[in-house]
């Protein structure tokens, strides 16, 4: 995409874009941290950080699954985006978020009481966003119904993928 095409989209100057951004990777890299900002919010704002880890992760892997579907193209910006700073060897702390802090938290306890496989935390991260995120792809391409049964068995595949 060209500059000159999201001037054209936005409706806007290139004075107006200039003086918020210095470039089109800096108007990229602020919506990217803005959209992941909100997402995390969104998601961590559900999530307990209590309690049985099991009960714990179902409650999470809902909320992460009906966001998903809710905001689908920013959740697939940031998993492309993601991909592509990683590729190009831009460091991203997956740690500064509520939500991240949350879902480390959760891997991390258990892994600790042998709930979860001992694995990278990235791992298992992947693991269960490939799972939700191809389902909501689904859904909202209309291949896919997701019934509060349906609902359940993507919340037990994504648990039965890591559990010990």
């Amino acid at each position: 995409m060209t500059m000159a095409a999201i001037l054209e989209r936005a409706n806007a100057g290139s004075g107006t874009l200039y003086n918020y951004f210095s470039s089109k990777e800096d108007l990229i890299d602020t919506l990217y941290a803005g959209i992941r900002k909100k997402s995390s919010d969104n998601i961590s704002a559900g999530i307990r950080s209590e309690g049985d880890v099991k009960e714990w992760f179902e409650e999470f892997v809902g909320i992460f699954l009906d966001y998903s579907i809710s905001n689908l193209e920013e959740m697939i910006f940031v998993e492309e985006y993601s991909y592509y700073l990683y590729t190009k060897g831009t460091e991203t702390d997956i740690g500064e978020t509520d939500y991240y802090k949350d879902i480390l938290a959760l891997y991390a306890k258990g892994m600790e009481q042998g709930h979860i496989k001992k694995m990278q935390m990235s791992m298992a991260m992947q693991i269960v966003n490939g799972i939700v995120m191809v389902i909501a792809r689904g859904v909202r391409s209309g291949k896919t119904q997701l019934s509060s049964e349906d609902r359940q068995i993507v919340i037990d595949a994504c648990w039965n993928a890591i559990k010990a």
